[in-house]
This record gives structure tokens, sequence and C-alpha cells, in this order.
């Protein structure tokens, strides 16, 4: 992990670099913004995501679903992942949890007969999707 003066030096050299492509120096406040924005990308992490497909449930392996639509979620760890690992560990004698037991997967979407409903319209969608057929 970091220390506060790695990313810090970091920061500048992001900065230092910024400033020569675009040709000019930034304002403190659109230094402030990239530091921001940075920081919130560095402390990301995927977040793995169910697909269903028809009557198939499968946990995405990559950032693509099964029609190739990206499928890129992302966000800060929860602070309560690390007392779930912390605790896994101490129930599993010292082992570290394995990366397919994490500690929460989303469920963004589902696949009937090759076209993608958002969970919130699935049912709907769904059912006009059959009457069509029938």
């Amino acid at each position: 992990m970091k220390t506060q003066n790695q990313s810090r030096e970091q920061s500048k050299k992001s900065l230092i670099i910024l400033k020569k492509r675009i040709g000019q120096s930034l304002t403190e406040s659109e230094k402030g913004w990239w530091r921001r924005w940075a920081e919130t990308n560095r402390k990301q992490k995927w977040v793995e995501q169910i697909e269903v497909v028809d009557d198939k449930v499968r946990v995405l392996e990559d950032k693509t679903n099964s029609l190739g639509n990206t499928k890129n979620l992302s966000q800060e760890p929860l602070i309560i992942e690390d007392g779930y690992r912390a605790e896994y560990k101490r129930v599993n004698r010292g082992r570290e949890l394995p990366p397919e037991d994490q500690y929460f997967r989303v469920l963004d979407h589902i696949v009937y007969r090759g076209k993608e409903h958002d969970l919130a319209r699935a049912e709907q969608n769904i059912s006009r999707q059959d009457y069509k057929i029938s």
C-alpha cells in the first residue's frame, strides 16, 4: 500500500504530465478535481455481477455479458468487507478468502431469448416479448 508521501509524489507527477499534454497550468480547483478523481479511481474494485440467461445463472468472468455488452461496475470496497475477510480468516484457521467467495455480487440484468432486460422492467418486458411471440 502506498504511503501518503508516495501518493502526493505520484499526484505531482501526474499533474506535470497533464500540464505537458494540454500545454497550460491548471487552476487550484482543477488540480483538486484531478486529485480527487485519481484517488477515487485508485480505490475502485470491480464488483462481480450475476447474469441470468434464460434459465441459466452465472457470475460474469469479465466485464462483458453473453450479448457482448460491457458491464463495468466498480466501487470502493465496503467497510464491512474487511470484517468479513478477517472473520473468514479466523474461522478458517488463517486461510485467505478465495477470490470466488466475495462479500457480495450484483444481479444487474436478465437476458431472455437474446434480449437484455434491466431488473426494474424485466417482468413487464419479458411478458411483452412472450406475448409478441405467441
